[in-house]
């Protein structure tokens, strides 16, 4: 689509040197790690790496990809938000002989035809257990920002803000941790939303109010993420797209097992 002309004059040779390169390919999204990308985000950072390069019985070239822990690579590829990868290639110096692979990208606008083949069977029920990964996210990342608002950290007219700044993250946990640095930024500032103050103002007679949280005496406030929880849907996340069954089929074998 972009005028390249590439060359491979053997698949089994390919795979046999990415499978020896010093340094494994990287999943990122749109090509962000990849210097001479537009989209460049000045970072290496991965989502995942891929693993056991091999060639199909079509005579392309498969790969595995191993996720990297709160990345998000799994929840982008089982809800659609991206259908196509677009390979990072080394060529040699003439540029049209692929010689190796170093970043693989999801993307929904690639330069070459190349569809996601499998995607974790997160949706292989008809898209319910897509739901329930989702309900999931909803129910974790509501709890946080609820508890935000009880501690007087947020007003309630904010809710929806946050919930919706969680969401397009790119990770749950990326999207939880940007939250909890937004409000240890307001603690740390003393900003009071003006409806915890009024929380704390008491007509003549009413009862006291509420005791106002320590983060805005200066002290540390209670953490508002249960960590543990994130932790846990991470994990049937991960065991998931390992085992290639549904999120609430890893979820039973996980209880069965702990």
């Amino acid at each position: 689509m972009d005028g390249r002309h590439l060359r491979v004059n053997d698949m089994s040779a390919l795979a046999r040197a990415i499978a020896a390169q010093a340094v494994r390919p990287r999943v990122d999204r749109d090509h962000q790690t990849e210097p001479s990308s537009r989209n460049y985000a000045n970072s290496t950072r991965a989502i995942a790496w891929g693993m056991n390069p091999r060639v199909n019985e079509r005579g392309g070239l498969d790969m595995d990809l191993n996720a990297v822990q709160g990345g998000g690579v799994v929840e982008d590829i089982a809800s659609g938000a991206y259908g196509y990868i677009s390979p990072g290639l080394s060529r040699d110096p003439a540029g049209d002989l692929v010689m190796g692979l170093s970043s693989i990208a999801l993307t929904n606008r690639p330069n070459l035809d190349l569809p996601i083949a499998a995607r974790p069977s997160l949706n292989d029920d008809g898209g319910e257990d897509a739901d329930e990964l989702r309900r999931q996210r909803e129910e974790i990342a509501a709890e946080a920002v609820d508890a935000a608002i009880e501690a007087c950290d947020i007003t309630p007219a904010e809710r929806d803000y946050h919930l919706s700044s969680i969401r397009s993250s790119d990770s749950l946990r990326s999207g939880l941790q940007a939250f909890r640095d937004h409000l240890a930024a307001r603690r740390k500032a003393g900003a009071v939303p003006s409806e915890s103050l009024q929380q704390r103002t008491s007509p003549r007679g009413a009862p006291p109010p509420r005791t106002p949280p320590a983060a805005f005496t200066g002290m540390p406030g209670a953490e508002i993420i249960d960590e543990s929880r994130v932790s846990l849907h991470e994990s049937i996340v991960n065991y998931a797209a390992k085992r290639q069954i549904s999120y609430r089929e890893a979820a039973v074998e996980l209880g069965a097992q702990s």
